[in-house]
This record gives C-alpha cells, structure tokens and sequence, in this order.
C-alpha cells in the first residue's frame, strides 16, 4: 500500500526529471513573471525586482510588504509545479515520438 504510494508520487517527479532543461527555463520565466504581475497588482514598485547588478545585486533590503509568508509561498510553489506538469508531460510525449527533433541521428 505504501508502496504505491510512494511510486504515484515519484512518477509525478519523475515527469519534471524527464523534460529539466523545459523545467528549469520554464520555471525562472513562471516566477519572475508572478512576481512581476503580483508586485504590480499589490500596487508596489516593481523597481527593486530589476534593479540589481552583479556587483550589487539586492541595492536595499525591500520592504515587509514585498514579502509573503511560508505557508503563502509554498502554495504559489505547489500552484507553479501543477502549471508546470502537463508542459513536461508534452514535451515527454514529443520527445517519444519525434525523437529525430532533440538529437543529432538521421532517420532511416
């Protein structure tokens, strides 16, 4: 019983396992772009979200209300994952029937 369990849940991470680099691109373009919107409809300055450098990449400490709290961001982290899903599961069934498309072997 446990078993299955754990195999359920290790199938849905596998998903993000098979598509990483579609993950990970996808993932960074997600969470800035929530932020952005989030911070816009808050009514705040989006001016600290980008106006880091490589030298000083936080100018200043932001201010209480640009934050949220632990339950609150683990949410928006679950919703992301969820959104995230059936990207992957596409790019998994394209890679198995195209495969000709992501590697440098010729069909025959």
């Amino acid at each position: 019983f446990e078993l299955q369990k754990i195999q359920r849940f290790g199938f849905f991470l596998i998903n993000f396992g098979k598509a990483p680099l579609l993950f990970y691109v996808c993932h960074i373009l997600l969470i800035h772009g929530v932020a952005y919107i989030i911070t816009i409809y808050r009514g705040l300055s989006i001016y600290w979200l980008v106006s880091g450098s490589a030298k000083n990449p936080f100018p200043k400490i932001p201010a209480p209300e640009y934050g949220f709290d632990l339950a609150t961001v683990y949410f928006i982290w679950l919703v992301l994952l969820l959104v995230l899903y059936p990207l992957c599961s596409v790019d998994i069934r394209i890679k198995r029937v195209l495969p000709q498309i992501f590697t440098k072997t010729k069909p025959h």
